[in-house]
């Protein structure tokens, strides 16, 4: 019997241009980024081989690396990118679920996720 397991990466943080208003773009603002994933993981349990799974620590990098390339105005622009990337580099993973959470308020903040 195959079954998904679940796995998640939690707030990590990244540093970035991302905003519209002059502010926003003048310094790089911390986001925190989520990620959870589903996996059959029949073949790595048995053969305990990292090329039967997927290597979370090469997803954690992605996940600093990928914004900070770039510059985006909107967060649901840096959120679609990063989905779509994120599927074709690791295209194991099973219904990936992307958590952003932007700071822009003195308290406060806004998240955009693609969870059901």
């Amino acid at each position: 019997m195959l079954i998904l397991m679940k796995f998640s990466l939690q707030n990590i943080p990244v540093f970035l241009f991302l905003g519209i208003n002059p502010q926003e773009q003048a310094k790089k603002q911390k986001i925190l980024v989520s990620l959870s994933w589903e996996l059959e993981t029949f073949l790595a349990e048995k053969s305990d081989q990292i090329e039967d799974t997927v290597d979370y620590f090469s997803i954690h990098e992605f996940l600093k690396k990928f914004p900070k390339e770039r510059k985006f105005n909107l967060l649901e622009t840096l959120h679609m990118q990063v989905l779509q990337t994120l599927k074709k580099e690791f295209p194991k993973l099973q219904n990936p679920v992307l958590t952003l959470q932007k700071f822009p308020f003195d308290e406060g903040s806004i998240t955009i996720s693609n969870d059901k």
